[in-house]
C-alpha cells in the first residue's frame, strides 16, 4: 500500500457521540501518512512545519473520509466541533462534513438485501387427504424466517452502472411483508383496550403475508428495477454534490500548489444548501429513503391506527407513486436550467475537485488525471441531472393526496430510521464498504421502564422503596390522565416495536433467539458495512462468547476475529460500569477465514497490550498476580 492510499480509507463510527474514536483514527492515519510519505519521496518536512502539515492531513481525512451516525442530534453537532478542534490549522476554512455525519438510529432501518423469487412465489403441492386421495394445497411460504442475501458492491467509479450483483430473480426485502410487523397489536394492555383494532391487525397480517402471486411478482420486478435505476441516479447526484462542496486542502506529497490555486471556494451556506438538495421530495435519495421508511413504519405502526394500515396492493401502489419520475417534465426542466447559474460549476473546476478527492496518485499523475476527468465531465450529464431533479422537486409534494405517506414521514422523524447503504451509498459504490470501523456502541437492553414513566407524576417510585402493589395503584392513578396515558402507551409501543424489530429473523438473523442488546445489533450490522479489505474494532461486553443462544453470531465472529483483549474494570476506566465487570476490545476482519486470533485476558489497562507484544518470547510473559508468588 502506498502512503497516498491511506488518504483514501473511509472511516465509520456507528454510534459516534463526541467523535472520540473518529479523532483517534484520524490522528493515527495522518501520522502514518506523513511517516511513510517522507520515506517514499526521500524528502523530509521541515521540523518547524511538521505540526502544520500534520494538521492539514488530518483536516483532509476528517472532511472527506469520516462518516458517522448517532441518534442524538446534539451529539452530531458536538462531534463536528470536536473534529474541527482536532484538525484546525492556519488559514483553514470552516470544515464542511456534508451528509457524512448523520442523525439516525444505527440499528433500525432497511438494507440492500434480497430474497429469491422462488421463496416468495405462490405454489401448490400434492398431499393425501384423510381418505388417501391426492389433492393440491398451497405451499407454506415464510421467507421472513430466513436471512435475506446481503448485496455486495464491486468497487467502481462508473456513474451509471450499479455493481451490487442483484440477480433478475431477486426481490428487495424492504418491499416484502413480514408476519412480525405491527407488534404493538400484541401488547396486552392495548389488546384489552383496543380489541377491535387488535383483531383487525391480525386479519391484516394474514392477508398481507400471503405468498406472492405471479401478477404481483411482475409488479415487484418493475419496482426493483426502478430502485436500481434510482440508486445509480442518486450516486451521480451525491458525487456531484460532493465535488461541489469539497474543502480546499494542500497536503504534503499529494497535491501541487498550482492545482489548489484553481479551486474556487464556496461559502459554508452555499455548501449546506447544495447538500440539502437530496432531501427534496423528488430527488432520488428522498424517494428511496421514503420507500425504506415505509417498510420500517410497518414495524412501528401503532395498533390504535389500525384503520390506516395499507393492504398489500395499496402498499405497492404507494411505493410505485413514490418512485415515479415524470421524464417529460424533467426534459422541460433540463432545457430551462441549461443556462442557470444557480448551481452551475465549471467542468474544469469539477475536475480539480475530483482529483482533490482522489489522492491515491503520485503528484506527477495529477495533471494527467485532471485532464482526463475534465474531458469525461464535459460529456457527462450528471450535473444537468442534479439541477433538473432539484428544480422538479420544488414543484411536487408527495404528501398532498396520501395521508399514509404523511404518517410514514412522522414515524420516520419519531424513530430516526437509518438506512446505511443508502445514506453512505458512495462508500459502497466506490470501495465496497468501509475500510475502518471503530466505536463503543451502547450496552443497552431494550425494556419498558414503567417506573421511569410513572415518575413523571409520582417521583417517589424512583426515589423511594415502593412495593409492586403500590406501583400498580399509582399506575391506575397515572392512567386516568389522558395525556399521561398517551405518553405511557407511546413509550410502551416504541419499546415493544424496536425489540421485535431487532429480534426479527430477516433483520438480525445472527441474533435470533437472543436477548436484545444494542451493541449486538451494531456488531452484526458492522459485518455488512465492512469492505473486504476493511477492519472493525469494537469495545463491547463479553456476553456474546457464552450466550447459550449465540452460536450463529459466534460462528460469524470467530471467522472474522483477529484480536481479542479482555478487560476487567479494576481501574474504573468506565465509571458507570461495575468494578468487576468484564468487557473486551475486538478487532474483526472484513473477510472470513479459518479461526485464528490473538487473545489476551484479564487486562486492567490498555498499555499492557503493547507490553505483551514487545515481549521477546524468552521466559513467561507476566500475568495475574498469584498470592504467595
Amino acid at each position: 500500500m502506498k502512503a497516498t492510499e491511506l488518504l483514501e480509507l473511509k472511516l465509520l463510527e456507528p454510534a459516534m457521540g463526541a467523535a472520540a474514536f473518529h479523532n483517534e483514527m484520524i490522528n493515527q492515519l495522518a501520522e502514518a501518512y506523513l511517516t511513510y510519505r517522507q520515506k517514499e519521496l526521500n524528502k523530509r518536512v521541515a521540523p518547524d512545519l511538521f505540526k502544520e502539515e500534520l494538521q492539514k492531513v488530518k483536516a483532509y481525512i476528517a472532511t472527506n473520509n469520516t462518516y458517522g451516525v448517532d441518534l442524538n442530534p446534539t451529539a452530531i453537532e458536538l462531534g463536528k466541533l470536536s473534529l474541527w478542534l482536532n484538525v484546525i490549522h492556519k488559514d483553514m476554512e470552516t470544515p464542511f462534513f456534508s451528509n457524512r455525519l448523520a442523525v439516525g438510529n444505527a440499528v433500525v432501518g432497511a438494507w440492500l438485501k434480497v430474497y429469491k423469487e422462488k421463496d416468495l412465489l405462490e405454489e401448490t403441492e400434492g398431499v393425501k387427504d384423510a381418505k388417501g386421495n391426492q389433492k393440491r394445497v398451497p405451499m407454506k411460504k415464510e421467507w421472513w424466517e430466513t436471512a435475506p442475501r446481503q448485496l455486495e458492491f464491486t468497487p467502481n467509479k462508473e456513474y451509471d452502472k450499479i455493481k451490487h450483483k442483484r440477480k433478475a430473480d431477486e426481490i428487495y426485502h424492504f418491499l416484502l411483508p413480514d408476519k412480525n410487523m405491527v407488534p404493538s397489536a400484541g401488547i396486552k394492555m392495548l389488546k384489552a383496550e383496543y380489541d377491535t383494532e387488535s383483531k383487525a391487525v391480525t386479519k391484516w397480517r394474514k392477508d398481507f403475508c400471503e405468498p406472492i402471486k405471479k401478477s404481483e411478482l411482475e409488479q415487484l420486478r418493475k419496482i426493483c428495477n426502478k430502485v436500481d435505476e434510482l440508486l445509480a441516479e442518486f450516486y451521480r447526484f451525491q458525487r456531484s454534490i460532493n465535488l461541489q462542496t469539497a474543502n480546499r486542502h494542500n497536503i504534503f506529497g499529494a497535491l501541487k500548489n498550482s492545482e489548489q490555486a484553481a479551486i474556487d471556494l464556496r461559502s459554508y451556506d452555499e455548501k449546506e444548501r447544495l447538500a440539502d438538495q437530496r432531501n427534496r421530495h423528488n430527488a432520488p435519495y428522498f424517494k428511496l429513503k421514503m420507500v425504506m421508511d415505509y417498510w420500517c413504519s410497518l414495524w412501528f405502526w401503532d395498533v390504535r391506527d389500525a384503520k390506516d394500515l395499507p393492504n398489500r396492493q395499496q402498499y405497492w401502489q404507494d411505493i410505485a407513486e413514490i418512485l415515479e419520475l415524470d421524464t417529460e417534465k424533467l426534459a422541460v426542466g433540463s432545457k430551462q436550467l441549461a443556462d442557470s447559474k444557480e448551481l452551475t460549476v465549471n467542468s474544469k473546476q469539477l475536475a480539480v475537485d475530483s482529483v482533490q478527492l482522489s489522492l491515491a496518485m503520485e503528484p506527477d499523475e495529477l495533471a494527467v488525471g485532471s485532464k482526463q476527468l475534465t474531458e469525461e465531465l464535459q460529456t457527462d450529464n450528471s450535473k444537468l441531472f442534479t439541477d433538473t431533479v432539484v428544480e422538479y422537486a420544488n414543484r411536487k409534494d408527495l404528501f398532498d393526496n396520501n395521508q399514509r405517506l404523511a404518517m410514514i414521514s412522522q414515524l420516520a422523524n419519531k424513530y430516526f430510521f437509518f438506512h446505511p447503504q443508502l445514506e453512505f451509498l458512495d462508500v459502497f459504490w466506490e470501495r465496497g464498504g468501509f475500510d475502518l470501523i471503530a466505536g463503543n456502541p451502547p450496552w443497552l437492553k431494550f425494556t419498558f421502564e414503567e417506573k421511569g414513566i410513572i415518575a413523571e407524576k409520582f417521583p417517589e417510585v424512583e426515589i423511594k422503596s415502593v412495593t409492586a402493589p403500590q406501583v400498580r395503584l399509582l399506575q391506575a392513578e397515572f392512567l386516568k390522565d389522558e395525556k399521561l396515558k398517551d405518553l405511557y402507551y407511546d413509550e410502551m409501543v416504541g419499546t415493544e416495536c424496536i425489540a421485535v424489530f431487532m429480534n426479527a429473523g430477516q433483520n438480525y438473523p445472527l441474533l435470533k433467539g437472543q436477548q436484545t442488546n444494542l451493541y449486538k445489533c451494531v456488531l452484526e450490522n458492522g459485518f455488512s458495512l465492512l469492505s473486504k479489505n476493511g477492519f472493525m474494532g469494537l469495545l463491547h461486553p463479553e456476553g456474546v462468547y457464552d450466550d447459550p443462544n449465540g452460536q450463529p453470531l459466534r460462528k460469524e465472529m470467530y471467522s472474522r476475529l483477529r484480536y481479542h483483549f479482555q478487560f476487567q474494570n479494576a481501574f474504573n476506566l468506565f465509571a458507570e460500569v461495575a468494578h468487576r465487570e468484564k468487557y473486551g476490545v475486538q478487532i474483526y476482519s472484513g473477510i472470513k477465514s479459518e479461526i485464528s486470533f490473538y487473545s489476551i485476558n484479564n487486562l486492567f489497562h490498555p498499555s499492557t497490550i503493547d507490553g505483551c507484544f514487545i515481549h521477546d518470547g524468552n521466559g513467561i510473559c507476566g500475568g495475574i498476580k498469584v498470592k504467595g508468588d
